[in-house]
């Protein structure tokens, strides 16, 4: 997804590419009996941001919390583990 050149920056919705990100995921995460789980605040405003770049961000996190969760889930009995997913505006501490 990696791509050289100057960004292109554009108005994103972080929650569409959360969504995006779920359904590209959401199978490697069910093979480890993981469960994708979103609080995904409404209204949230869209930021100025390369949709790529931020698509690799999301992807790499998420992958980054399956793979935290595939060793603890293989040796559990029972249910698998919850990846949860939150989004909601930023607080600005004057």
């Amino acid at each position: 997804m990696f791509k050289k050149g100057e960004a292109q920056r554009d108005l994103v919705d972080v929650n569409e590419l959360v969504r995006e990100m779920i359904v590209l995921l959401r199978s490697e995460a069910t093979r480890y009996s993981i469960s994708i789980r979103t609080e995904l605040a409404e209204d949230l405003p869209k930021v100025m941001a390369d949709r790529v770049q931020l698509q690799q961000v999301f992807m790499n996190l998420m992958l980054n919390g399956i793979d935290a969760m595939k060793e603890t889930t293989a040796t559990r009995e029972t249910e698998g583990s919850e990846l949860t997913i939150k989004s909601e505006p930023a607080t600005v501490n004057c």
